[in-house]
């Protein structure tokens, strides 16, 4: 089932019937146009290709950052139960920090030569 937030790049007929027009420095437009070169693009094509990857990683985001707080809680709590599978023993133990050792103190010199 289509998605209904992120519409077909093409039309239903396959038809490209929408237009983009753009003003950008001459020197991005080089950039461009060597990158589809290198990527063995035409220069609308890797336009196009990189503007809507880049749209969809932007709603994606936008989706997973507008979780209700159900929704959170139950991706929290999976990935808490990754977590503590991943590591040995069982219960709160398994997944508490350790606490670090004591740094030993300072070694204070007597003046003597250390034998």
């Amino acid at each position: 089932m289509p998605d209904a937030s992120l519409p077909s790049e093409l039309s239903a007929d396959g038809a490209r019937n929408a237009r983009l027009s753009v003003r950008l420095p001459a020197q991005q437009k080089a950039l461009i146009e060597r990158a589809a070169a290198l990527s063995g693009l035409t220069t609308t094509a890797f336009a196009v290709s990189t503007l809507v990857d880049r749209a969809r990683a932007v709603v994606l985001e936008d989706r997973l950052t507008d979780l209700s707080a159900a929704e959170r809680e139950a991706v929290f709590a999976q990935a808490y139960q990754v977590v503590s599978a991943s590591r040995p023993g069982d219960g709160p133990a398994a997944t508490s920090v350790p606490t670090p050792p004591s740094p030993e103190p300072p070694h204070v010199s007597s003046g003597a030569p250390a034998a």
